[in-house]
Formats: C-alpha cells, sequence, structure tokens
C-alpha cells in the first residue's frame, strides 16, 4: 500500500527507480496530490490503453466516520467504487492505496507540433477529430487551442494556434511510420 500523500511526479519517479517498463495510469499534472487524482477517477496519458486510475486501484485503506479503518473487502464494493471517482474525501480519509501496475515498453516517444491558422491549423483540426479516437492505443494526441501574439515588433497581431501533443508507447520510428499512415498531415 501506498501513502495518498505525494503528487503524480514522485509517484512516478518512484516507479521509474524500479522498473523501466511498468507504469501506473495516472494524469500528468505533477501538482496534484495523488490522493485527489485517484478519488478523482485520474485521468492520464495512458487510460486509452489502460483505463482511468481507478481503474488500476486494487485496495484502499479507509478511516470512516465511525473511526473504524476498513480495507477493500470490509467496506464494501459500493464504497470502494465511491471513493474512487466521488472524491475519497467524502466517505472518510484515505490513507493509502494498493496500485496494480501496468506494462510498458522502456521507451515511450512524446511530441509536440504547433500550428497557426496560417498554417491550416483549422484543417488539422477537423481532421483530428476524425482520426484521434481511431489511432492505436499505445498513443494519445490532445490539442489546446489558444490566442498567441505574432508578428513583427511593433506591429502585433492576434492569432490562433494549435498545439498538438502527445505520447507514443514505442520508438519514434514506428510513431513516424504511424502518423504517416494514420494522420500525415500532422507533420
Amino acid at each position: 500500500m501506498g501513502s495518498s500523500r505525494g503528487n503524480n511526479s514522485e509517484l512516478f519517479y518512484r516507479i521509474a527507480e524500479k522498473s523501466r517498463t511498468l507504469a501506473f495510469p495516472a494524469g500528468t499534472f505533477h501538482t496534484i496530490g495523488v490522493g485527489g487524482h485517484f478519488s478523482g477517477g485520474g485521468y492520464g496519458l495512458l487510460f486509452r490503453k489502460y483505463g482511468l486510475a481507478a481503474d488500476n486501484i486494487v485496495d484502499a485503506h479507509l478511516i470512516d466516520d465511525k473511526g473504524r479503518i476498513l480495507d477493500r473487502k470490509s467496506m464494501g464494493e459500493d464504497l470502494f467504487w465511491a471513493i474512487l471517482g466521488g472524491g475519497g474525501g467524502t466517505f472518510g480519509i484515505v490513507l493509502d492505496w494498493k496500485l496494480k501496475l501496468v506494462s510498458v515498453l522502456a521507451t515511450v516517444t512524446v511530441f509536440a507540433v504547433t500550428k497557426t491558422l496560417e498554417q491550416n491549423a483549422t484543417e488539422l483540426i477537423h481532421r483530428w477529430q476524425y482520426v484521434a479516437h481511431k489511432l492505436p492505443n499505445d498513443i494519445i494526441i490532445a490539442v489546446i487551442i489558444s490566442r498567441v501574439n505574432s508578428g513583427q515588433e511593433g506591429k502585433k497581431s492576434n492569432n490562433i494556434q494549435a498545439s498538438f501533443s502527445g505520447s507514443f508507447l514505442g520508438g519514434v520510428d514506428k510513431l513516424i511510420s504511424l502518423m504517416k499512415k494514420d494522420f500525415p498531415s500532422l507533420d
């Protein structure tokens, strides 16, 4: 069992200290504590292949309103399910979590591509909406749309950009091959 204290970065670091081929499908925001992340469901970069963080928690210890320390068996499946998405602090104090680690390749490739409206960002976003969910579960691509300043100094103009970022469970050569086949316009 692991503590409810600490953040996702600490969790990832501790797992990486022990193995290059095990991971936990938790979130990407390094400032979120693991207890809050897990009790909120736990959306992260590995969810397409392994589900949410909550799907990979096998046990927890909880202090209930009567002061009893309960594990999954003694709290029952309804309460266990509730602390994995309904906010752990709502139902008691979660002391620790027992996690199921998942197997991953030793190489994970991350990438980012940014395009402005002039660089066909609108068309890429449209294409992404039709492609992203059909890609293999080893890849996730997210897009963030934002307003940026562009232009020469003294002649600032507002522009919109789309930032595509993602991760792939595998090497860069396989990723490039996959992207050329399934999403060639994102180069």
